[in-house]
């Protein structure tokens, strides 16, 4: 929605640079009695045609890709202002004879067009109305100054407050507008095939909507990114909808059955991004240490082969997660199939493909600091598939204890101790033995180094397969989930995702990639 926005700004700029030497032209031919100054005509002309040349420049920026869509916004924001500036100089430059004026200042045509045309936040609309009402007193006084200005009478004082009655009445249809196009979102928007049927998540970048499909009747999570994320300003927006699209492409091209399934892809009517996934059952590894305590040994070793499995294809095919921590792993049931683990939200992740474009803001660290490398800490741009290692290393010790690795709740401060603290071995914090292999590949895992971790994710998964541990068979896991289910304990579907997206649903509960 921003590109569109940038756009519909940018044609606007154009209609204004082509509509105000016009609107010039009829107000001198139409001029009645005694004309301005020559003075007075020469600074209405400059200020016009330095709104010309701005207006002409905002088109440029946007034609030839100079600047990102969110600088073209806000130098929309400025011109709709100078433009206001320009038509109320040219109003109130000179008298007006016997009558007084009649019918509006263009001004608030010019507001109405501007708020109506760019699709925006309300509070932006609304802003960018005032500024440019704000314009119609300033142009009377610089030519009421410069003594040019016809008098002030209740006329001219009605043609001033109706500008900003226009202005906060336009901020108030595009705020239904958006209103009605959220409601509509949430009982029968169609996206690509699928209608939206409840919203399940929603966080700082994404929401999360549960959908069936027209024809087949199949259910799926539909993810999208926030109408008020899309329109925000700044480098940000840009990085949220670049971020998204690209996380819908990294999931699209990875076959492991334990990464989430990517149906759809694609931008909807009004410009959102979207994708649509498989609607799992489940619940987040965070939920459920926090229902049930710490792991044992083979259940852990279970979930990490498992995620291990669809790491180790993400990795061959260049990519990095950069964010696994407990709430974006699932632990499902798939068909007949309990603790099936699925790997979710690749929002984050990275190209190791020194080809590709990063999105990441210089100099920053990305990631959740209580599941974040040393390497990734430091946001030196060095990051690997070895810094996934670290964090499958940091699950891998939330399993066994019950615990981060570090219990700091400070970010900065937790960052800092996965930098230079050594962490507490995982039988000492559990306080109960711990096969010795298995503690060893964890803190091997957790090494600051990335040269003394383990290589790849598959060296990872053959020590997991020699740990000396009791097994976790199916009918364990079966007898698990069956006593949760008939308690009504698995009551957490909620995942975590690198926008900060929450879902919940009623039980049995949809698990969704948020």
């Amino acid at each position: 929605m921003v590109d569109v926005s940038a756009t519909r700004v940018a044609w606007l700029a154009l209609g204004a640079a082509v509509g105000l030497p016009v609107l010039h032209a009829v107000s001198l031919l139409a001029q009645a009695g005694p004309g301005v100054s020559a003075e007075s005509e020469a600074m209405t002309r400059l200020v016009l045609l330095a709104t010309v040349l701005c207006a002409l420049a905002v088109f440029a920026l946007r034609r030839y890709r100079v600047v990102q869509p969110s600088a073209v916004l806000r130098a929309g924001l400025v011109l709709q202002g100078l433009v206001g500036f320009a038509l109320a100089l040219e109003e109130t430059a000179g008298p007006f004879g016997a009558s007084a004026p009649a019918g509006v200042s263009a001004v608030g045509p010019w507001i109405v067009l501007a708020g109506v045309t760019v699709p925006a936040r309300p509070a932006w609309t609304l802003r960018a109305g005032l500024v440019a009402a704000a314009a119609w007193p300033l142009a009377y006084a610089v030519n009421a100054a410069r003594g040019v200005a016809p008098a002030l009478g209740a006329e001219l004082v009605f043609w001033g407050c109706l500008n900003v009655v226009l202005a906060v009445a336009t901020y108030g249809a595009v705020r239904n507008r958006s209103a009605v196009h959220q409601e509509a979102g949430a009982s029968a928007d169609d996206i690509g095939g699928y209608r939206l049927v409840s919203r399940i998540g929603e966080g700082g970048m994404g929401e999360v909507w549960k959908a069936t499909h027209k024809l087949l009747a199949r259910e799926a999570a539909v993810k999208l990114i926030r109408p008020e994320v899309v329109a925000r300003e700044g480098r940000e927006a840009d990085l949220a909808a670049a971020r998204f699209r690209r996380e819908a492409r990294s999931i699209a091209g990875l076959q492991s059955p334990h990464t989430v399934y990517l149906y759809d892809f694609g931008v909807s009517a009004d410009g959102r991004f979207y994708y649509v996934m498989e609607l799992l059952h489940g619940m987040a590894l965070q939920a459920m240490v926090r229902e049930s305590g710490p792991v044992p040994a083979g259940r852990t070793v279970s979930i990490l082969t498992q995620m291990c499995r669809s790491l180790a294809e993400a990795h061959a095919r260049g990519l990095v997660h950069r964010d696994l921590k407990p709430s974006n792993i699932m632990l499902c049931e798939v068909a007949l199939v309990h603790d099936f683990v699925k790997v979710l939200d690749f929002g984050l992740a990275k190209n190791t493909d020194p080809s590709v474009t990063q999105l990441t803001l210089d100099g920053t660290a990305t990631g959740t600091p209580a599941y974040m490398a040393p390497e990734a800490a430091l946001g030196d741009g060095g990051v690997d598939h070895r810094a996934d290692i670290y964090g499958l290393g940091c699950i891998a010790y939330f399993l066994l204890t019950g615990t981060p690795v570090f219990e700091e709740p400070d970010p900065v401060r937790a960052a800092l101790m996965h930098l230079n603290q050594a962490p507490e071995p995982p039988s000492s914090r559990l306080g109960a033995p711990l096969p010795g292999a298995l503690e060893r590949l964890v803190l091997d895992c957790l090494a600051k180094s990335p040269a003394d971790r383990p290589p790849t994710m598959t060296a990872v998964i053959e020590r997991l397969e020699s740990c000396p541990v009791d097994p976790w068979t199916a009918a364990d896991a079966r007898a698990w989930w069956e006593t949760r289910l008939a308690s009504g304990r698995i009551d957490e579907p909620a995942t975590r995702s690198s926008s900060g997206a929450r879902a919940q649903s009623a039980r049995p509960r949809p698990a969704t990639p948020a």
